[in-house]
């Protein structure tokens, strides 16, 4: 029920509608990673593939899971300032219209740089 709660106020079930993930991609996963999906940080229990068709997060808190997705790097529009945990961070929306925001920091924010959009880069 809880986890129903978290989904609905990150919009985490829209991403899933919109972005499902029907392969999970062949590179690299770095598992454990904190990312905050909308208002909700969803704290070491994210897995991330980064990849040339797209960012792919699978969700897995305890007790619980959701569908993975995998979020086209055309999907992402606008990069802001954030703080996470008293970290620099960014804060990615995400869809036209947005369907919610991705904020990340540290060593996942760097990996991230060189798929996005050349507009949003300039901007980190």
């Amino acid at each position: 029920m809880v986890y129903r709660i978290f989904a609905k106020a990150s919009a985490l079930d829209r991403l899933i509608e919109r972005y499902p993930c029907r392969v999970k991609p062949s590179e690299p996963e770095r598992r454990w990673q904190i990312v905050q999906i909308g208002p909700v940080v969803f704290m070491r229990c994210v897995e991330v593939i980064i990849g040339p068709q797209g960012l792919y997060l699978h969700v897995k808190p305890v007790l619980s899971t959701y569908q993975p997705m995998l979020i086209p790097w055309t999907e992402f529009h606008s990069a802001r300032r954030a703080f996470l945990h008293w970290r620099d961070a960014r804060r990615l929306e995400i869809g036209r219209p947005a369907v919610t925001s991705l904020t990340v920091y540290g060593r996942l924010l760097d990996d991230l740089r060189p798929f996005l959009p050349s507009v949003l880069v300039d901007g980190l």
